[in-house]
């Protein structure tokens, strides 16, 4: 019976790949590490101020899915993600040139992005390390708010809380934006992270930290950013489909007095402009231009090319207004 030679080559290729994954992999040391000094810090930080006016932030956090097969047994469920596939759940810390500066390669689809990173070494840095204690990271809601990581307010109730959301949450969201892109670039980079990886789940971590190596030597080489796959696009909105996520996204609640503590004062607006400028009472704005609905306490000021605009979300029609007119009524 004559064989095939391509399929009597793939345990050979996947040898391959996992022993060159291994290797660069090897290299994270190097390669993918939070800032080591002071001066560090503040020159990732000033980087982070000059996107929007966040003071103090070193980097941006979140977490993505990256599909696997089956690793069967008793604890395959454990890897299924909120999305009904399987998959593990990857952190990243990112700066805002989009190096990655920690990556957790480990934990199976079904953990939480904060359990994630309460586990991780990165977060015992952040907690013990002298060198961090003036700065911290960004997160979503997915995390609780702590004094080294600070979170948006998913629902303000204070007048403390509401000024936040008016000077602060664009600039939290134009900043930590960051994560995002670099997820897209890094998917883009390599797709295997977008498809799924077909290999033991022994060897997937080892693939996964070998990308962001690769990614990070890409942007210390100046490497252009990879152009968009159509047909890659198109086979993970298929697979997406597949998959839809149908699982409610929910805030963590917080519990840390320092984190609020530390959260509750930033006033990015007041930092561009001045206290005087910014806002001094709580205003009601007008109802949504496209449904009539009445916003109440959803104005937000984001600041672009030094120019004070407003912008108006509706919860109902899910729609962000250029309201410039209402600089007014601050």
């Amino acid at each position: 019976m004559n064989k095939n030679p391509l399929e009597e080559g793939k345990p050979t290729v996947c040898r391959v790949v996992h022993r060159v994954s291994e290797a660069i992999a090897s290299l994270l040391p190097d390669f993918i590490h939070l800032p080591v000094n002071r001066e560090e810090c503040k020159t990732v930080s000033r980087k982070f101020f000059n996107i929007a006016g966040f003071p103090k932030v070193i980097g941006a956090l979140d977490g993505t899915f990256v599909r696997i097969i089956s690793p069967g047994g008793e604890d395959a469920e454990r890897f299924r993600c909120r999305k009904s596939y399987f998959a593990l759940n990857v952190q990243t810390i990112v700066d805002a040139d989009l190096v990655i500066r920690n990556v957790v390669a480990r934990w199976p689809g079904s953990a939480h992005d904060s359990t994630v990173f309460n586990n991780s070494a990165a977060c015992l840095s952040l907690k013990t390390n002298e060198l961090y204690r003036d700065f911290h990271l960004l997160g979503d809601t997915g995390y609780a708010c702590e004094k080294y990581l600070l979170t948006p307010f998913g629902n303000p109730r204070t007048l403390a809380e509401v000024r936040y959301v008016y000077t602060g949450i664009i600039n939290h969201v134009l900043t930590r934006n960051t994560i995002e892109r670099k997820y897209g670039i890094l998917k883009r980079r390599f797709p295997c992270l977008s498809i799924g990886l077909n290999c033991n789940i022994e060897r997937v971590p080892a693939i996964i930290v070998a990308c962001c190596v690769l990614h990070n030597l890409c942007i210390r080489l100046d490497d252009p950013e990879p152009p968009a796959d159509p047909q890659i696009e198109a086979l993970v909105q298929q697979l997406e489909l597949e998959n839809d996520d149908v699982t409610p996204s929910f805030e963590i609640s917080s519990r840390c007095p320092a984190g609020f503590a530390k959260r509750n004062p930033i006033n990015c607006f007041a930092l561009q402009f001045g206290p005087s400028a910014a806002p001094s009472a709580v205003c009601a704005p007008p109802p949504c231009v496209l449904c009539s609905t009445y916003v109440h306490l959803q104005c937000m000021l984001q600041l672009w090319q030094q120019r004070r605009e407003l912008l108006l979300f509706c919860h109902v029609c899910e729609t962000l207004i250029m309201s410039p007119s209402m600089v007014s009524l601050f």
